[in-house]
């Protein structure tokens, strides 16, 4: 008898539910599972937060037993050691699971092919590979730590379609529609951190929080050498509420250091980290367990991390205003680099989303 037909939708389906997951996993990868049976869905689940049920237990809540006609899409190989939950792996052997479906493999030391062994060990049809680059692409800040051990770094530059950036004259000046904004904050919620200049903080005193959409707060980190930072500024004064890491040199006052901890920022030590070498930065964000930042910096930091190569993925949020002055962003010679993973347009904006040649996961 034929075996079950394998619909790369399925999967497709569970890489979108798995976004719903986004902003609350980390340290974990965003994962989904569909369970199908005659190519209808019976049941979904995601990993919806750290500590909470996988992806695989989540789908699998009301199903006492699964049999021959069941296929298993998850997006993610099945774990297969005790961690803050029961392994999965176990989980669907014990359910009777007979057909998995698995887009990537996952390569962290516990994990690496030992779910799949156990699956294929109790007899189990594992089919790998299924929208692989896309079920990579979902994972890709936890796939990127693990091999690294230093956070995912996306850049978002917000410009007019002439390459203006920005205006030194006037405060938090808007580029991009309400719409883009909106999905900026969106984007921010997904991340563990928002990264900036001290630039970006004394001409714009931007928040850097979440609003106007459903999420937690990033952490937020400001690349200042010289201690050019407001005690005022809106990042300073509310330290206590959001948790604000400022890397800085032996440049910097240490009254104005003595300040900054005294209002609750976590000031790194000019010993262990110089806001100059991009690299301590980001291993030293690795060791706290930041898996993915997003750097909304301006010109200058966001050029030099595009020069240094710690740039996975450049998003490029263009309106179609021509501002004429104010500050000019070009990206050059930045496209043999990073290959374009999507265009799409935001009312009269265009999103463009790239990732670096050199980030393959």
């Amino acid at each position: 008898m034929a075996g079950p037909v394998i619909n790369s939708a399925h999967m497709r389906l569970a890489i979108d539910v798995a976004q719903r997951g986004a902003g609350y996993v980390s340290p974990n990868p965003l994962v989904g599972c569909v369970i199908v049976r005659h190519d209808n869905v019976r049941a979904v689940g995601w990993h919806a937060e750290y500590g909470g049920p996988h992806a695989e237990a989540a789908a699998l809540r009301d199903i006492d037993k699964l049999d021959e006609h069941d296929v298993v899409y998850v997006t993610l190989e099945p774990c297969a050691h005790v961690g803050k939950t029961p392994p999965c792996a176990d989980l669907l052997v014990a359910k009777g699971a007979q057909t998995v479906v698995i887009g990537c493999q996952d390569p962290h030391p516990a994990v690496a092919g030992k779910g799949i062994e156990r699956l294929r060990a109790a007899g189990v049809n594992v089919i790998e590979g299924v929208e692989e680059d896309a079920c990579r692409w979902l994972a890709r800040f936890f796939l990127w730590f693990t091999k690294t051990q230093r956070p995912w770094v996306t850049v978002k530059v917000a410009q007019s379609i002439d390459g203006v950036v920005g205006d030194p004259n006037v405060r938090q000046r808007s580029i991009t529609n309400p719409e883009s904004r909106t999905i900026v904050h969106r984007m921010r919620s997904h991340y563990d951190a928002v990264l900036v200049g001290s630039g970006t903080v004394v001409s714009d005193d931007p928040q850097l929080t979440v609003r106007d959409v459903a999420g937690r707060n990033p952490r937020r980190i400001v690349m200042d050498r010289h201690g050019r930072l407001p005690l005022t500024s809106h990042v300073i004064q509310t330290a206590q509420d959001v948790p604000t890491i400022v890397y800085t040199s032996e440049q910097a006052p240490t009254p104005w250091i003595e300040a900054l901890r005294t209002v609750g920022v976590d000031v790194v030590d000019p010993v262990c980290a110089s806001a100059s070498d991009l690299k301590a930065v980001l291993t030293d964000l690795g060791r706290r367990s930041i898996t993915s930042i997003l750097c909304e910096a301006g010109p200058t930091l966001t050029t030099s991390i595009i020069q240094g190569g710690f740039v996975n993925e450049l998003r490029l949020h263009m309106s179609s205003t021509i501002l004429g002055d104010g500050t000019y962003w070009r990206p050059h010679g930045f496209q043999a680099s990073f290959r374009l993973i999507e265009s799409q347009r935001v009312l009269d904006d265009l999103h463009i989303t790239y990732a670096a040649v050199a980030s393959n996961v």
